[in-house]
């Protein structure tokens, strides 16, 4: 989170701006508050997109499409306007750190925490399976860290709007490919993020989309130096045929026989715990 800077706008359609979450190819992020007192994470679409009026149709169809489906997420679409100068859209802010960055900044994390990840990722993705719907986007940057516990955030309905893929290192073999998604994915993509946020790298490198699929399609990652029963767990995942993987169901059976207990009061690194104490503070400062 950083202070706002002199070009950065401090009012948009009535949420008062105040502070930077991020940045992005297709605009920025921002910590606001409603009229109302609310928190939100308020996205400013610009560049090519805002002036694209099929994005914009797009978005409009993204939007209502969240909201209906708002019930699902910890993070909904609270407001947007697609047509306005810039497009925006407002979402449920949650203070917390992105596992891609904890992990970034405080290293792989212990097997407790990964099983907890995988836990709350089953959960969401058991949600979201039920109904018949394909997240499509699971990995480190949606999966938030917060002191009451692990969020998985919907896809940027930005995103969506232009139809822009997941990072291919965790996507599932077809979804690269001219293959039919499924469910299935999700879960490739769930046992591709518990192996980053155990060794601090996606489990089949990284690079250009080419050969990021040969790879997805034809390696396998090692596991047999993580511990045997989250090796299992992830490797149940990696399967390449979706038909062979695990579901969320089985994912959450499988931590209940396997896994650790529940995580204890104040397992986040205190620079993370930090963090998040400084985003809630800027919350609570504007009221």
């Amino acid at each position: 989170m950083e202070n706002l800077s002199d070009d950065d706008p401090r009012h948009v359609a009535g949420y008062a701006l105040q502070a930077r979450l991020g940045d992005g190819a297709t605009g920025s992020v921002y910590l606001a508050r409603s009229e109302a007192g609310r928190s939100v994470a308020l996205k400013l679409v610009r560049g090519e997109p805002a002036g694209d009026p099929a994005f914009r149709a797009r978005l409009r169809a993204e939007v209502a499409s969240a909201r209906l489906y708002s019930w699902m997420s910890t993070t909904p679409v609270l407001n947007a306007d697609p047509d306005g100068e810039p497009p925006w859209v407002a979402t449920a802010f949650v203070a917390g750190v992105p596992l891609s960055r904890a992990v970034a900044e405080c290293g792989p994390l212990p097997e407790p925490v990964l099983f907890a990840v995988a836990r709350e990722i089953a959960v969401s993705l058991l949600i979201v399976h039920g109904a018949r719907m394909v997240h499509r986007g699971v990995a480190p940057g949606k999966m938030l860290l917060a002191p009451d516990r692990l969020h998985l955030m919907e896809r940027s309905v930005v995103a969506r709007a232009l139809d822009a893929p997941a990072s291919s290192a965790f996507l599932a073999p077809e979804q690269t490919q001219a293959r039919s998604v499924t469910s299935a994915a999700d879960l490739f993509a769930l046992g591709s993020t518990l192996y980053y946020a155990a060794t601090g790298r996606p489990p089949f490198g990284d690079g250009p989309a080419a050969e990021m699929a040969g790879r997805l399609a034809k390696a396998s990652p090692v596991l047999g130096f993580l511990p045997p029963a989250l090796a299992e767990l992830i490797g149940g995942c990696l399967a390449k045929d979706p038909n062979a993987r695990a579901t969320a169901r089985q994912v959450l059976d499988f931590i209940d026989r396997r896994g650790p207990g529940p995580l204890a009061e104040g397992w986040l690194p205190p620079v993370l715990i930090a963090d998040i104490a400084a985003q809630t503070a800027a919350t609570a400062a504007a009221v």
